[in-house]
């Protein structure tokens, strides 16, 4: 099962070009796949995906590179904390102290995450959360994809304070969604939004090796 694979499946609009498939995001069109695909289009296979799904622009990546280009893709492969400043490893072990990261279902995160996902919209201008109901229905339709899809939750004592949903694919992870309560990190200080952040990646990285 891959995520064009699913979106198959849910009905959603693909359409092809270049060799892969392409999906509308915010009004443009971008590779459906999350993993980083790296492709080559023509101006004139450009018009024609343009004009079928009636998008403003296409985005994608090509040539990878190690040099610094006008157009990136950031991956890392490596979250060994050796690599971090002793005040970043510091503050991450601090951090852990008061937080800690594991696997939640699909039906759990429908039933128990609409507040966190409600009070991380705090942080954003010019949005308006889903209201419980939508956000149910969304985190339900991916039940019985749990191959392709992991929901990981942040707990401060007992409390959902942060979750990322992340597609797994061919031994790669994509973090698809990213959603914390900025009023902890106020409280408990910047050493916890580290670990938050830290545990996450250490989880991913798991993902990968197993």
């Amino acid at each position: 099962m891959t995520y064009v694979d699913y979106l198959r499946q849910t009905g959603q609009q693909l359409f092809y070009g270049a060799g892969i498939y392409w999906r509308m995001y915010q009004k443009a069109l971008i590779p459906a796949s999350p993993i980083p695909t790296f492709v080559d289009v023509d101006n004139r296979t450009g018009r024609r995906l343009l004009a079928e799904s009636g998008a403003y622009l296409i985005r994608w990546s090509s040539d990878p590179t190690n040099q610094e280009t006008p157009w990136w893709w950031m991956v890392c492969d490596n979250y060994d904390l050796v690599h971090l400043t002793s005040k970043m490893r510091n503050q991450i072990r601090r951090g852990h102290k008061d937080c800690t990261v594991r696997r939640i279902s699909t039906e759990w995160l429908a039933e128990y995450g609409h507040e966190c996902y409600k009070k991380a919209f705090n942080r954003y201008s010019y949005t308006i959360p889903a209201d419980e109901n939508e956000f149910r229905s969304c985190i339900l339709s991916k039940i019985g994809y749990e191959t392709l899809f992991e929901n990981w939750g942040v707990f401060v004592e007992d409390r959902l304070v942060g979750y990322v949903e992340c597609v797994v694919e061919g031994g790669e992870v994509n973090t698809s969604v990213i959603k914390y309560d900025p009023s902890v990190i106020q409280i408990l200080g910047k050493d916890q939004k580290n670990a938050i952040q830290s545990q996450g990646k250490d989880n991913l990285d798991n993902l990968t090796t197993e």
